[in-house]
């Protein structure tokens, strides 16, 4: 019997995904996306090594490169289904990060919070288990709130890296915009209809009178 070690498997995989992605025609846009997750991995090293100048100014590029790659997107007519995905997994990846670094820069701000902090934790799982209960898969959808959650998050984030004296300033403000695009997924997740993705308010669901 010929026995497969397991790196044989992570080659194998390795080699069909690189094929696949050969496959891709990609645009600007998705070249603009993907060299913004490409600096993840420094970001999290000046992260941990707590280079916060740093982690500032790359956070930065990375937020102008979302607004780039949208706009070059929409300019050059290179919108797709695959282009948006990956521009909601950069966006998932970057705010996953920014969560544990904060954390992990001012872990006493989650001590002293600790209650508010369970609760918008509940508040942004829901619509994820919701998602994939019913749809067997997560769906990012592009919410006119989820832009303005992701821009308070990211502002948020550079005030107390700035100014971390501003904290009571932030966190009800960022308490808002979580719990406003949270119950604005669940209720659109919960709708009977097939929904999709790029719809942009709960409001759009007012054409269909709103039936669960």
């Amino acid at each position: 019997m010929v026995i497969i070690m397991p790196q044989n498997y992570i080659l194998t995989y390795t080699a069909a995904l690189r094929r696949k992605m050969r496959k891709i025609d990609y645009g600007l846009s998705d070249k603009i996306t993907i060299a913004r997750i490409s600096l993840l991995p420094f970001m999290w090293i000046f992260a941990v090594y707590k280079y916060l100048n740093v982690l500032a100014i790359l956070l930065i590029i990375v937020e102008i490169g979302d607004i780039l790659d949208g706009y070059v997107a929409r300019k050059l007519k290179q919108e797709s289904k695959f282009g948006g995905k990956l521009d909601a997994l950069s966006d998932s990846l970057v705010y996953i990060s920014i969560f544990v670094w904060s954390f992990l820069i001012f872990p006493d701000i989650y001590i002293k919070n600790l209650p508010i902090v369970t609760i918008l934790l509940i508040f942004i799982i829901l619509p994820i288990i919701i998602s994939i209960i019913k749809f067997k898969k997560i769906i990012f959808f592009h919410l006119i709130s989820s832009k303005l959650l992701a821009s308070t998050i990211i502002a948020s984030f550079l005030a107390l890296i700035l100014f971390n004296n501003l904290l009571h300033y932030i966190l009800p403000i960022l308490s808002f915009m979580v719990v406003i695009n949270s119950v604005e997924r669940v209720i659109i997740l919960l709708y009977k209809k097939v929904i999709y993705e790029n719809i942009k308010s709960v409001f759009s669901l007012y054409k269909n009178k709103f039936r669960f």
